[in-house]
């Protein structure tokens, strides 16, 4: 029988993936998750915030459907997979990106109606966006991103005193303060968007500014007039208007023996999977056109 209905079940479930959400939000923005790192009872929860057991015990429910929590004997209890990220003030800048993101990778029907009818979404046109976006950056580059770059570029023994690294499109100076603490006489220039560079620059401690420097331009217009032992762009390289044009600058950057760093999401040739990728870019790309890597552009630089 669910074989058999298995492709409505499929439809059916679409319907439910905004009410989890939603659950899951209102949890993360009432910190919830902060009193479920021991068994508690909805009753004794509900004393915390002055709500209705009957009715906190549907959401925590839920959220063990969800597979966040675990239940017995009418306890609850975060699960333990989950409490680095959703408990703790360790966990502040991951909750911090996963609200963030919820702004930027949902989108309501009138603004996908504008899309296609090709009326253009003035927001990214206001200061306030791109500080928004600069501190949402922040809050993902701290939780998650910057720990998977250094794991790699320890890996590829890229992190070498003395080296000099431009990071293209920086978004913060958290990368470049962690990398300091492994190799402290590695030199830094974060290449941003003017605004964004200012922001940059109020974040790097008076005692790294001799290492940390910012440089205010945009890839499709600037020439980087240095040469690197190490180019990075992350998440950036979707943003060039001339893929070509903007690896050879980079490959003119880099020195003879230099190393060019690329953190990106990957597409499949006919830009339909993987699904988190193409959904969650949705919403950026009906604002942007579509944004996308042509890996010949690579081949041809590289």
């Amino acid at each position: 029988m669910q074989r058999k209905f298995f492709f409505e079940q499929q439809l059916f479930d679409l319907i439910l993936g905004p009410i989890r959400w939603e659950v899951f939000k209102f949890s993360l923005e009432n910190n919830l998750f902060d009193w479920l790192s021991k068994d508690v009872s909805s009753k004794e929860l509900s004393k915390k915030f002055n709500w209705c057991p009957t009715h906190l015990e549907l959401i925590l429910n839920a959220l063990t459907s969800m597979d966040i929590l675990s239940k017995k004997n009418q306890f609850f209890k975060l699960k333990e997979a989950y409490l680095p990220l959703l408990s703790g003030p360790k966990s502040t800048d991951f909750k911090k990106t996963l609200l963030h993101l919820n702004k930027i990778k949902h989108i309501n029907f009138d603004s996908m109606s504008n899309a296609v009818k090709g009326i253009q979404d003035t927001r990214i046109f206001h200061e306030n966006y791109w500080t928004e976006a600069a501190n949402g950056l922040l809050s993902f580059h701290k939780s998650i991103r910057n720990k998977i770059l250094i794991s790699e570029l320890i890996k590829s023994n890229i992190l070498v005193e003395d080296f000099k690294l431009l990071d293209i499109g920086a978004g913060s100076s958290t990368l470049a303060k962690e990398i300091l603490n492994i190799v402290p006489s590695m030199q830094f220039d974060l290449f941003d968007l003017p605004h964004c560079a200012e922001m940059i620059e109020e974040q790097i401690p008076s005692h790294s500014k001799n290492m940390i420097k910012t440089i205010k331009g945009d890839m499709n217009k600037s020439t980087f007039l240095k040469k690197y032992n190490v180019v990075l762009t992350s998440m950036c390289l979707y943003f060039s208007k001339n893929i070509s044009d903007t690896l050879q600058k980079i490959k003119n950057a880099l020195l003879p023996d230099g190393y060019f760093v690329s953190f990106h999401e990957c597409i499949s040739k006919d830009r339909t999977k993987p699904q988190f990728h193409v959904v969650g870019r949705l919403p950026i790309e009906l604002r942007n056109g579509p944004l996308s890597l042509d890996n010949e552009a690579f081949k041809k630089i590289f």
